[in-house]
């Protein structure tokens, strides 16, 4: 058995950094935009884990000229009725936690899990995301969570991998945080890859994979669970048994937890072209067998692996393409012309592109975002430049490429951005950067729309 590589109790993930999600509510731990952005109307990402972008401008900050995927395809949306309004509950939202920024957020039945990073940070902890997971409906009586701690580079490290990273993908349903970290306080600790969901999903498992002795990151991490199997893959420097590489484990959710789980071998350390941008993912998960596909982040083609019963791995590896994502119908996009020009929002139907009347390009428009509410469109967007940026919310006329009655997102009259917003099972959460004090802060409201 794998000595080295072991579940982290509960005490012990507490003392990490990276495992900071604790809730005032609830006991334990469950579980811009670029000068060219999309936010697909489902805002729903897919089972295919998204490219892990770099870290984002601060929550004022005009996009720079690089480019992200839309999060999720979607089907043509009726168009909002004129008449229709909608706003925050609770007005001006709560805070979810402070010193951090560029929320991204899923939601599912009972909670939302909201991604965020830190202010600064150094390069290899790629913005150092961690997440949040709250209870929805958003409540006023929420209490912010304690900051995480601050993602730490040896003086000494010259891997050149990253230390910190993480996205959000929704598993079977259930919305999942999915990062690798290491102690920033320790390296006897270690670094970890998890899952995160929230309490009570999936009987209540906690998904983790964690190595002592190292201060060298896991590259990436993904999820998949089929009824009561689920398999667990990770990157991960396992230097205590002399190696380095993606590991998994398949686990019967039924069963009790093993605190002593044998990982098993999917592949020996990546190329070096992947050592910054690997992607990890998990096509197939049937009892007998899980097909694992892994590679470098933005290439065409992957290496699949198929893993036995035993959880083994069965032959050699088979160079494949990529799945493709199909793209969405409907979308909306950031983009500017030049690095002096401001940025602007464009709503793209069928892959044409239009400006939307009544959101203010002239002085700057980026970080959109697209939901669909009670069958109503609704648009999120960051509006002005500097110290005069602020969050806006109105429902979108798709048809004829305008907005209704806008409304303020942002709590009081000050600096805001980075939002984000996502619905499930009717149930809508918007989520933004602002300043609170002489900080920032990520806060969070439910969204409410009706005639």
């Amino acid at each position: 058995m794998n000595t080295n590589v072991r579940w982290i109790s509960s005490s012990e993930r507490l003392r990490r950094g990276f495992a900071l999600c604790a809730l005032a509510a609830l006991v334990g731990c469950g579980g811009e935009d670029g000068g060219t952005s999309a936010s697909a109307v489902s805002a729903q990402p897919s089972a295919s884990p998204q490219p892990q972008a770099g870290p984002t401008p601060p929550a004022a900050t005009a996009p720079a000229a690089t480019a992200s995927a839309a999060t999720a395809p979607a089907a043509a949306a009726p168009a909002a009725a004129a008449s229709t309004s909608c706003r925050l509950d609770p007005p001006g939202g709560v805070v979810v936690v402070a010193d951090r920024r560029a929320p991204r957020v899923l939601v599912g039945d009972t909670h939302a899990v909201i991604l965020h990073e830190a202010r600064r940070s150094p390069a290899p902890c790629h913005g150092s995301p961690d997440a949040t997971i709250i209870p929805v409906p958003v409540t006023a009586e929420f209490s912010p969570v304690p900051t995480p701690l601050p993602c730490a580079v040896p003086e000494e490290d010259a891997s050149g991998r990253m230390m910190q990273n993480g996205r959000l993908e929704r598993v079977a349903g259930v919305p999942v945080f999915l990062g690798c970290g290491c102690d920033p306080l320790d390296p006897v600790v270690g670094c970890s890859c998890a899952a995160r969901v929230p309490p009570g999903a999936f009987g209540g498992r906690y998904f983790s994979m964690g190595s002592s002795h190292t201060s060298t990151g896991g590259l990436g991490v993904d999820l998949a669970v089929d009824g009561e199997w689920a398999y667990l893959v990770a990157d991960m420097d396992d230097t205590g048994n002399g190696r380095r590489g993606i590991f998994g484990q398949r686990i019967h959710l039924t069963e009790p937890a093993n605190d002593r789980a044998h990982w098993r071998l999917v592949a020996p350390e990546p190329s070096s072209a992947t050592r910054h941008g690997l992607r990890i993912e998990i096509v197939e998960n049937l009892p007998d067998r899980t097909v694992i596909l892994y590679g470098s982040e933005g290439a065409p083609r992957a290496t699949r692996v198929v893993m036995g019963p035993d959880g083994v791995r069965q032959g050699g590896g088979e160079s494949v393409d990529w799945p493709a994502a199909p793209a969405p119908a409907v979308s909306v996009m950031s983009a500017r012309d030049g690095r002096r020009a401001p940025p602007y929002v464009r709503l793209v139907v069928d892959g044409q592109a239009r400006p939307i009347a009544g959101v203010d390009d002239t002085v700057g428009a980026f970080s959109p975002a697209l939901i669909e509410i009670a069958g109503v469109q609704l648009l999120f967007w960051s509006e002005g430049m500097g110290e005069t940026t602020r969050v806006y919310g109105a429902p979108l006329d798709v048809a004829n490429a305008t907005i209704g009655p806008r409304f303020t997102v942002t709590h009081g009259d000050v600096e805001s951005g980075d939002v984000a917003a996502d619905v499930f099972a009717g149930r809508a959460v918007v989520t933004w950067s602002q300043r609170e004090g002489a900080g920032n802060a990520v806060r969070a409201a439910n969204v409410v729309c009706g005639s």
